[in-house]
């Protein structure tokens, strides 16, 4: 109601359909926008949250939708070594990543989201 009394107000009239309407789309709009950062926020410990950035990292990709093993440890340093492994493996195991082996460099880990 505060956002189509703002609107109408802003147009020197009173509160009509078309205000409310306005209001409705920008409410829809604002929880659209917000969901993503919601969903990645909403993690109950640090390990979730480190599962959500690496499999976010791995499904957005850089050359041709995949990601090399080093690029993507080098995008998070805050990471142990040994937790990124473990990280890795739980996105496998879980097929929400896939390993691709690219034919130029066979000994490169490449990932990509399934």
């Amino acid at each position: 109601m505060k956002l189509s009394t703002l609107h109408a107000v802003s147009n020197g009239r009173r509160v009509q359909t078309e205000d409310l309407m306005w209001a409705k789309s920008v409410f829809d709009i604002s929880v659209h926008n917000s969901k993503m950062f919601i969903e990645e926020s909403s993690v109950s410990n640090e390990w979730e949250r480190d599962v959500k950035k690496v499999l976010s990292k791995v499904a957005k990709g850089e050359q041709g939708g995949v990601i090399s093993h080093s690029r993507l440890v080098n995008r998070f340093p805050a990471i142990q070594p040994r937790n990124m492994k473990q990280i890795l493996a739980h996105l496998i195991e879980s097929e929400s990543i896939q390993i691709v082996k690219k034919e130029r460099t066979p000994e490169v880990k490449f990932y990509q989201a399934t």
